[in-house]
């Protein structure tokens, strides 16, 4: 294939993207408009057609799903082009941040050889000192120390002076930052900070990294904070060939830290910016798209584009609102349509179940429970907070470096070994005020005395099964010997045994983990095991199972699609959820509509049960009458109404304010909310 086919499969505005070759860009891509193929097809053009070499472009994601998709993608068009081309940087903002730390830590003053934690681990060695910090506060000691890291990650994504924190929060600050420093640790956050850090104040290197990478292209733009803002200008000081994708309408991140104005203010920015818009969409109905397209205009603080569509009308094609009287009636309808759509040949993972709060998965969940109808609830417990997964790395990072005692101590006696808590406690005492590691201690018999023959003995074989380990895995030359390493880890270290709850669904996690291993020696030319650590722990997998239907918060719907979406809690103050950012709230409406594909189904109730407590009288969502959704007739006092219980009934009296009403069936009379209502038809007699 030739540049010019590649460009043949592009519309009128892709093909400008791709063009767009010299000076600052910014495409606003709208839902399902073709976001990756312009992407790739850019980076594509710029290797092939330009004669960018490889090795001067840098292409930044947020995950390392959508980098390993570009990057396939890429390759097989440069392939199909015949172009023969080194690899090019293609990765997510915390990986680039990794591999530059790994070249420049020295200029911090410290070793290269870090290891990344997450803010709850190092937690452990400063809980002491933050508690310290309280006060007179009246916060729980949980909520207080979460307070804390959240202050701590706001100071480095949101690049807060210190000076400009409450004193207990640099006091915090500090602590943490020591702590880190001491243990040669690196946080999630300091990926990035440590990078900018070192190019703010070495500003020769900052050009230099800038002349390297030639041009620069950013995935999901509405979702980088101020930190990743000004990373990437300085990564730009020698240029300013800068290509940013992403959609203001899908900013829905900002309780992470993104920000909205980056993307808002990338014209005023950059100068010289051409903006681009691709607005033609390739995954909804023309339904669909137009109440996406009301509910989303109602927002002010937005670039304003409109999505299109030339797909044509299918008889499964479908968009409807309901409203129920409770939560029951709303699963009810739910597992029957669910199981009709199964039907018709429907595919369970091409079903999926919304809610703007993971508190309603459990209503979910128990209606197809009850159905049983197979289903996956995503994003509630992370793949690497599952306690078998932390114990499986703490052994390959035990592996990997047997000093870490964070590590050493979380699987020193699992399985049982026979080393109590007790005997934990005086390794710890022995060690500590040594400033040692517990190996250190034992290479050097202080702990032939501290402990009885038959511990030590338990100590000395537990190091011994870590340092056989690090020797075979050292020795991993073939794909056969990973596979030979990965059987004989779970069999020597016997995890399986420690399982004691949900053990089917432990197990597939530690299978999910074991075929990561796998992948990572056959993908890797040179493999190390620290390597495979170190890139783990920056994203978690999405386990799928393609025969269940998928349920999922909104937030974590974005980047997917499904033939048929059910949107469940579309009630007034859930969602949009009250006290919330009206527009960030109107954006993940607008991203749990285009989600859909050909069936949408927008549900709500009159009475749900939120937090634990029952809530009667919920109105329907505001954004159903913006997106012209639901539209409120004009009742007057004598018009007759119909109930699907009740039946068909007069209005008596209204309660505007409320928009409730006193309706008459027969000789009862009954305060009812509006929504609720139709106009009687003559059918309904």
């Amino acid at each position: 294939m030739s540049i010019k086919n590649l460009l043949a499969d592009l519309n009128p505005e892709q093909k400008k993207a791709v063009l767009h070759v010299e000076g600052p860009l910014l495409v606003l891509a709208g839902a399902g408009s073709g976001k990756t193929k312009t992407l790739t097809t850019r980076l594509t053009y710029l290797l092939a057609k330009v004669g960018i070499p490889a090795q001067n472009t840098l292409t930044l994601t947020f995950t390392n799903k959508a980098a390993r998709e570009m990057y396939q993608r890429a390759m097989s068009m440069l392939q199909t082009c015949q172009i023969k081309t080194s690899q090019p940087m293609l990765c997510t903002f915390h990986r680039f941040g990794l591999l530059f730390l790994k070249q420049h830590m020295h200029l911090l003053n410290r070793e290269a050889n870090f290891k990344i934690i997450k803010p709850e681990e190092a937690l452990s060695l400063v809980r002491p000192q933050f508690l310290q910090l309280k006060g007179n506060s009246k916060l729980e000691d949980r909520a207080f120390l979460g307070h804390l890291l959240k202050m701590i990650f706001q100071i480095k994504n949101h690049l807060i002076a210190l000076q400009d924190c409450y004193s207990h929060v640099q006091s915090a600050f500090e602590i943490y930052t020591q702590t880190l420093e001491k243990e040669n640790w690196v946080d999630f956050d300091d990926l990035l900070a440590l990078p900018y850090a070192i190019l703010q104040h070495t500003p020769s290197l900052a050009y230099e990294v800038s002349q390297h990478y030639q041009h620069l292209m950013v995935d999901e733009y509405q979702d980088t904070n101020p930190l990743q803002f000004k990373l990437l200008q300085l990564l730009c000081s020698a240029h300013d060939n800068l290509c940013v994708v992403g959609d203001d309408d899908q900013s829905i991140y900002g309780f992470r830290g993104a920000d909205i104005s980056n993307i808002l203010n990338f014209p005023d920015h950059f100068k010289s910016a051409r903006v681009i818009k691709l607005e033609q969409n390739y995954r909804s109905s023309k339904s669909i798209l137009a109440c996406a397209n009301e509910l989303i205009g109602h927002n002010q603080h937005r670039h304003g584009k409109t999505l299109f569509s030339h797909k044509r009308k299918n008889k499964h094609q479908h968009l409807e609102v309901l409203c129920f009287s409770d939560a029951s009636k709303e699963n009810d309808f739910i597992t029957q349509k669910v199981l009709e759509c199964l039907q018709r040949g429907v595919p369970h993972s091409e079903i999926a179940i919304l809610y703007r709060l993971n508190y309603l998965a459990k209503s979910v969940e128990e209606g197809l429970k009850f159905a049983r109808i197979p289903y996956q609830i995503i994003g509630t417990t992370g793949f690497y907070e599952c306690a078998e997964i932390k114990d499986i790395l703490a052994y390959l990072r035990a592996i990997a470096n047997p000093h870490d005692d964070a590590s050493v101590l979380r699987i020193i006696n699992k399985p049982a070994r026979g080393i109590s808590k007790d005997s934990v406690e005086i390794l710890i005492g022995t060690t500590k005020p040594q400033s040692l590691s517990i190996y250190q201690a034992l290479e050097q018999g202080f702990l032939v005395h501290a402990l009885s023959s038959k511990v030590l003995k338990a100590v000395k074989n537990f190091y011994q099964l870590l340092l056989d380990l690090k020797t075979q895995v050292q020795s991993i030359q073939t794909y056969a010997d990973a596979q030979v390493f990965a059987t004989t880890l779970f069999k020597r270290t016997q995890i399986q045994s420690t399982l004691k709850d949900n053990i089917e669904e432990r197990l597939e996690n530690l299978e999910e983990f074991k075929g990561m291993l796998l992948s990572y020696f056959q993908d890797d030319p040179k493999p190390s095991l620290q390597d495979f650590l170190d890139q783990s722990i920056l994203e978690a997998p999405t386990p799928t199972n393609q025969e269940a239907i998928k349920c999922m918060s909104v937030h974590a719907s974005k980047g997917l699609e499904f033939r048929v979406v059910f949107i469940v809690g579309f009630e007034e103050r859930f969602f949009p959820y009250a006290n919330a950012n009206l527009e960030e709230e109107r954006r993940l409406g607008y991203v749990a509509i285009t989600r859909a594909k050909e069936e949408l189904y927008i549900c709500c109730v009159q009475e749900r049960v939120y937090f634990g407590q029952i809530h009667e009288y919920l109105k329907p969502s505001c954004f159903l009458q913006e997106a012209k959704l639901l539209t409120s007739p004009q009742w007057q006092v004598g018009d007759r109404v119909f109930h699907p219980h009740f039946g068909v009934g007069s209005i008596q009296e209204i309660v505007r304010e409320q928009e409730q009403v006193l309706v008459r069936f027969g000789s009862k009379d009954y305060w009812l909310v509006l929504s609720i209502l139709e106009k009687a038809e003559d059918d309904h007699v």
